[in-house]
């Protein structure tokens, strides 16, 4: 009985699928004011290794600030400039080619979201 190393690992690592660890991740809705700093998380497990994640907003990927460690992306995002708002992707893909993305957008607080009456 001769397995091969590949086949062996493909074996132990197709128990779990890649999925996105949401308990560990940034909420799908951020609110922050203007002018504050705010670092956005992505989480995913299981997968067969490597696994690559990608962060893009608006179709375009983002490199500036992201630092990914394991199966975790980390981005420190500055909301002084309106383009800092909006919707973000993280993309994991693992080696099998399986991809799951997670979205969070990152929404502006304050009096904008205020209703005032005379």
């Amino acid at each position: 009985m001769a397995f091969s190393l590949k086949l062996l690992l493909e074996f132990f690592f197709l128990t779990e699928p890649l999925t996105a660890d949401k308990s560990k991740s940034s909420p799908m809705i951020v609110k922050s004011y203007k002018r504050f700093k705010v670092r956005l998380v992505c989480t995913f497990k299981g997968g067969v290794p490597p696994v690559t994640i990608i962060l893009t907003k608006g179709g375009r990927r983002l490199t500036q600030g992201v630092v990914v460690k394991r199966k975790v992306l980390y981005v420190k995002l500055n909301t002084s400039h309106r383009a800092a708002f909006g919707s973000y992707e993280c993309i994991a893909t693992d080696a099998k080619g399986n991809r799951v993305k997670q979205r969070i957008t990152l929404q502006r607080a304050g009096k904008n979201h205020l209703t005032v009456t005379n």
